[in-house]
């Protein structure tokens, strides 16, 4: 993302709204990337909150118009009337490279993580 931002930061139209899924990166990084662009939203998804099981925050930029803000909303509600069930909202997740390897990814986390646990903790 730090790359990849400055580089489309010319082609992103002045009229354009820029919604960042990155969990860590804040507002006012975003708009540092591209150039101080304001119209920027945060949604920080959470799969079981598009079935209506969870929670979705939304951060908007204060340079974000509130007509901006409208089409947030809307495609956020768009999840919430699409009848979908938990399993296909997951699916619709557009980047899984590596969940063919899942299982072995779960497996290395919970032979590792209690070993690493362990240590932090003095034991």
């Amino acid at each position: 993302m730090k790359t990849v931002l400055p580089e489309i930061a010319a082609g992103v139209r002045k009229d354009a709204v820029v919604i960042s899924l990155a969990p860590v990166v804040g507002l006012a990084r975003l708009s540092e990337m591209l150039g101080v662009f304001g119209r920027l939203a945060r949604l920080l998804p959470n799969a079981p909150s598009l079935v209506r099981s969870g929670f979705n925050p939304v951060g908007r930029a204060a340079g974000l118009p509130a007509d901006a803000r409208g089409e947030i909303e809307g495609g956020v509600r768009t999840f919430f009337d699409s009848g979908l069930t938990a399993a296909q909202v997951i699916d619709l997740v557009a980047v899984r490279p590596l969940a063919a390897a899942e299982p072995q990814i779960r497996q290395a986390y919970r032979d590792a993580l209690p070993k690493l646990y362990a240590k932090l903790k003095g034991a």
